[in-house]
């Protein structure tokens, strides 16, 4: 089982490097509430002030099906402004609890959604606040990816669990051999030829 909470620490201190006094706002879904009120309890234990704001695929599901298309496309004007005055922001799943949700609404009334969202997602991705993307994988996503579940979820945990200082200073030795090189190959533990590239250094 992996520590939610040292995963939940490493994602506030290390990944967002959120700050005393930093507003943050975090998004999930109403199945990991629980790993998002712990990252919020890092944040205020760092001095931030959270949010913590998640949705179900149900209420998705009805509110892109129930709503009025051309409501749909309008942009809540109080979230806007909520992401906007936000300093870091954190998503704890980047798609639904179930990959399939969704599959069974027309096209159009997804791209409507989109539309209302799309100025939220730009301020997101803007440049003025920092942003860390992170899941929570479900039984639902590996049934949708053909996955066994033990798999999935041990693989994944154990990569939010990696010491992100150690792995920064292999990368940067990576980059220091790289820049000297002038062809790369990636074979595979038994020798096969996984990858090879003409690679310009500097």
């Amino acid at each position: 089982m992996p520590s939610y909470q040292r995963i939940a620490r490493r994602i506030v201190r290390v990944c967002a490097r959120v700050r005393e006094d930093e507003a943050v706002f975090i998004v999930g879904r109403q199945d990991n509430l629980h790993f998002c009120e712990l990252i919020a309890l890092e944040c205020g234990k760092v001095g931030a002030s959270p949010i913590v704001s998640v949705e179900s695929d149900r209420y998705i599901y009805r509110l892109l099906s129930e709503i009025p298309i051309e409501f749909l496309k309008k942009t809540a004007k109080h979230m806007l402004a909520l992401i906007k005055s936000c300093d870091v922001i954190i998503t704890v799943g980047m798609e639904r609890k179930d990959p399939y949700t969704l599959r069974d609404l027309p096209e159009e009334r997804l791209t409507a959604y989109r539309i209302g969202r799309k100025p939220w997602m730009d301020v997101v991705y803007d440049g003025q606040r920092r942003w860390v993307g992170t899941d929570f994988p479900t039984e639902e996503q590996a049934a949708a990816y053909g996955l066994d579940f033990r798999a999935l979820h041990d693989v994944y945990w154990r990569a939010m669990a990696v010491d992100y200082e150690a792995l920064r200073l292999r990368a940067s030795k990576v980059a220091q051999t790289l820049r000297k090189a002038g062809k790369v190959h990636v074979t595979s533990a038994k020798g096969r030829k996984m990858w090879s590239s003409i690679f310009k250094g500097g």
